[in-house]
């Protein structure tokens, strides 16, 4: 068990990768909080599967975006369970649009979320993790941070390179404190948000991109999301971990 007794809080874990990083890492005997905006049914949901597998789980609503309700989140948190040992920053949120479509709120939603949730969520975590000289931080990023969005959707790549580069300057200033900072970027994931995004023949465009030649399952992030959260990591911090099928190769 690579999480044990571990305490974890995985944003946005009501379904698709996060939900399969939340049950992994609950199966590695993680603790884990699942958090969503406002899906109380599924988050609950989420908890009594890995409750009645044996583990401890709790459902928290919070808006990331929101930094006073990531603060209420954090703290009800460490009351209920203790000290958070692992963040993944894995809430978000895409609306696949041509560029001269994405108006200046959809722009804004978008990184909010995406961008200025993740820095709200690190930044309710990190001073006990430097108290503790100890803490695992984890940013689900994306291909299209690395390389750019097939659609034009460039609010939501920008978001993307944006926590890159987040999370490679927070990996350099936590590291005196012993705390490992990395990122893991998907290629196509068989997710619901992503089939509600992109389908018929995008969907192929996509698939062809892949060198692999297959989609990618939550619970492929989930696996590297569990290594990176574990001592086995305890030497990398600052990395990209591309699990996308080889999409990056061209």
């Amino acid at each position: 068990m690579l999480l044990k007794d571990r305490i974890a809080v995985i944003t946005g874990s009501s379904r698709g990768i996060g939900r399969a990083i939340a049950i992994e890492m609950a199966r590695q005997g993680a603790a884990v909080v699942i958090n969503a905006n406002r899906s109380v049914k599924a988050a609950d949901s989420v908890v009594a599967e890995i409750v009645q597998a044996g583990g401890t789980a709790l459902s928290e609503i919070a808006d990331i975006s929101d930094e006073k309700a990531v603060k209420r989140m954090m703290t009800r948190v460490r009351d209920h369970l203790g000290p958070i040992d692992i963040l993944v920053n894995n809430a978000a949120t895409d609306k696949v649009l041509p560029f001269e479509e994405i108006s200046a709120e959809e722009w804004d939603r978008v990184l909010a979320v995406n961008l200025k949730g993740t820095h709200n969520c690190c930044k309710a975590v990190v001073e006990d993790m430097k108290a503790r000289l100890y803490g695992k931080i984890i940013l689900i990023s994306s291909i299209a941070g690395l390389r750019g969005s097939l659609f034009g959707n460039a609010h939501y790549a920008a978001s993307k390179a944006g926590m890159n580069g987040f999370a490679m300057t927070l990996a350099r200033y936590l590291a005196p404190y012993k705390i490992n900072v990395n990122i893991i970027a998907p290629g196509p994931i068989e997710t619901e948000l992503f089939q509600q995004n992109v389908s018929g023949e995008d969907r192929q465009k996509v698939l062809a991109r892949v060198p692999l030649g297959i989609m990618g399952q939550p619970e492929d992030i989930a696996h590297a999301a569990v290594f990176l959260a574990s001592d086995w990591a305890r030497f990398i911090t600052g990395a990209i971990l591309n699990v996308n099928g080889g999409s990056l190769m061209g």
